[in-house]
């Protein structure tokens, strides 16, 4: 099992928002809504990623890590089926502005760092989520999982920024 410290995650998270901020900076707001001609007629442009995180962020990662609180009571929680809902809200999302949509992933974000810091050592490396029971899916995996997933997208952002026509 991988050993996780919270130092180091509260890190990476807030690096890989930076690392993503500093790609959205720099790609070129005409091509937040549309895909350059470089890329696949099926490649998301700079907003669907954005809002794709953000929801991500929202409506997964900070709920799974809310769900290591010894207090969090997993009834009425959303499990399994249909997934079109998270595409549905993403697609919708990705009509606002990039700052109005940066606002909302810095927010769960910050919630995100907040429970990782109140977990504690032990917690975060041997607590399983009822929403998610693999023993190996611990609060430090999930956070983890969570700035790899801001790299995967954040590459597909910082491409734009760096290769789409001016």
């Amino acid at each position: 099992m991988a050993i996780y410290a919270i130092n180091d995650v509260v890190r990476r998270l807030r690096d890989s928002l930076s690392d993503l901020e500093f790609g959205l900076a720099r790609s070129p707001e005409q091509w937040h809504q549309a895909l350059p001609p470089e890329l696949p007629a099926d490649a998301w442009t700079v907003a669907m990623n954005l809002a794709h995180l953000t929801i991500y962020e929202e409506s997964v990662a900070l709920r799974l890590l809310g769900s290591f609180d010894p207090a969090f009571d997993p009834a009425g929680e959303r499990r399994g089926g249909d997934e079109a809902w998270f595409y549905n809200e993403a697609l919708a999302l990705s009509a606002e502005s990039i700052e109005a949509m940066l606002s909302r992933l810095r927010a769960a974000r910050l919630g995100q760092i907040e429970i990782v810091e109140t977990l504690g050592e032990e917690r975060i490396n041997s607590g399983v989520t009822p929403l998610w029971p693999d023993p190996e899916h611990t609060a430090g995996w999930v956070a983890t999982k969570t700035f790899q997933h801001t790299w995967e997208h954040g590459n597909a952002i910082l491409q734009v920024a760096l290769f789409a026509p001016r």
